[in-house]
C-alpha cells in the first residue's frame, strides 16, 4: 500500500503530466491539493525526482513533466 508521502508525489506527478504546465506550489494546491510549502518532504522528493525539474525561481516542471514553484527561500 502507497503512503501519503507517495500519494501526494503521485498526484502532483500525474498533474504535470497530464497538463504538460509549470506550477507553482499554490497553483498545485489548488489543483491536486497538496500542499507544497507545509510538506517539505514532499517538495524535497519532487525537486530530487528526475521526472521533475525545479525552477530556481520557484517553479516545479517536468522535462518530461514540468512543475513551478516560488521557493527561493525554501531551498
Amino acid at each position: 500500500m502507497m503512503g501519503r508521502l507517495g500519494a501526494h508525489i503521485k498526484r502532483v506527478i500525474g498533474l504535470l503530466y497530464e497538463t504538460r504546465q509549470t506550477f507553482t506550489p499554490e497553483q498545485i494546491n489548488q489543483n491536486c491539493y497538496v500542499i507544497m510549502l507545509a510538506n517539505k518532504a514532499v517538495f524535497d522528493s519532487l525537486r530530487n525526482n528526475a521526472k521533475v525539474y525545479y525552477m530556481r525561481g520557484g517553479s516545479l516542471t517536468r522535462s518530461r513533466l514540468m512543475m513551478s514553484s516560488n521557493l527561493c527561500s525554501k531551498t
